[in-house]
């Protein structure tokens, strides 16, 4: 009987849903665990006040109760941190492109939604063509590009490059000590735990040197775009007006990118005259070829501030 052949393309299907499989099943089992572990320390909790009560709290008993059970809390963080990370899917990327993704965690190790994670060179430079991430809700991120051949086949040594984690107001909550190679074909996974703090997510400074405040002219909007089911829009071009009585001023244009995100930054002398001190915003998004995907004018914010999140919800085309 003629053996089949399996391709090789067959071949790491199965492989690749295989270790999927895996992988979901590992995700339950550690679910189940620590389901396990908090029955368990609820209960250990319980008999601590009891013993409490009845024996004091310097009692040998006690004491030792209450060393058990914050080895036990201590287990139970690190369960609930590895279960979190076996239900990340890692992305899928080409052979010619690199990945780095991970998890932003704060002091308590919980995600830590809606910073923005960012690689940046060794002179503490945002590289803004590898784009941006924004952590959500788990405070997992992921960043894919790819890189330019003839850049490829030029370098004769590797930069480093570092990631960085940025909250609302572009200040530097976090620089990751260790570098990044970034080699085509490779998956880099970091695990960037904070002291504190939270924001919005925005792409980082480009305009002016690292730990500065920003320009007291500099105005930003910032949101993202996305489709009727909430999927980010990639690709988009969103333009930011002012909207006046005679002739609206154009503020500028920018691209969505990293699952629909975009950031617009202008200045005070790109709107204001004698009558007006703050400007009244609206968006316009264009698809690829041109077409309009909002209506005229689209989430009007009258009187912006300096810092504006306007996200918008476009129809299919």
């Amino acid at each position: 009987m003629e053996k089949k052949q399996i391709s090789d393309d067959d071949f790491i299907g199965k492989l690749d849903a295989s270790l999927n499989m895996l992988d979901t099943l590992r995700a339950e089992e550690l679910e189940r665990s620590k389901l396990f572990q908090t029955v368990k320390n609820r209960a250990l909790r319980r008999e601590q006040s009891r013993l409490t009560a009845k024996l004091g709290q310097d009692h040998p008993r006690v004491q030792q109760m209450a060393s058990r059970l914050a080895y036990r809390e201590k287990m139970l963080v690190d369960l609930q941190e590895e279960a979190a990370k076996a239900q990340i899917q890692v992305p899928a990327f080409a052979a010619d492109q690199w990945l780095v993704h991970g998890v932003v965690l704060d002091k308590n190790r919980q995600g830590k939604s809606g910073l923005t994670v960012a690689i940046f060179d060794a002179k503490g430079k945002w590289r803004q063509d590898f784009g941006y991430a924004c952590t959500d809700a788990r405070g997992y991120f992921a960043i894919i590009h790819t890189p330019k051949a003839a850049a490829q086949a030029e370098a004769k040594a590797l930069p480093l490059y570092y990631l960085y984690v940025l909250d609302q107001d572009q200040r530097i909550l976090l620089k990751d000590a260790t570098p990044l190679p970034l080699e085509p074909g490779y998956i880099y996974y970091r695990r960037l735990l904070l002291a504190d703090g939270a924001g919005v997510c925005q792409a980082p400074p480009t305009d002016y040197a690292e730990g500065t405040t920003a320009p007291p002219d500099l105005w930003i909007v910032r949101g993202r775009v996305v489709d009727e089911s909430g999927n980010g829009l990639d690709g988009l071009t969103v333009t930011i007006y002012d909207e006046d009585l005679f002739f609206d001023d154009r503020l500028g244009s920018v691209k969505t990118m990293n699952g629909g995100y975009y950031e617009l930054r202008y200045r005070t002398e790109d709107f204001r005259d004698l009558i007006e001190a703050r400007p009244d915003l609206y968006v316009q998004v264009i698809d690829k070829e041109g077409r309009q995907l909002c209506p005229q004018p689209a989430k009007t914010r009258f009187e912006a501030g300096r810092r504006e999140v306007i996200n918008l919800k476009v129809m299919s085309s």
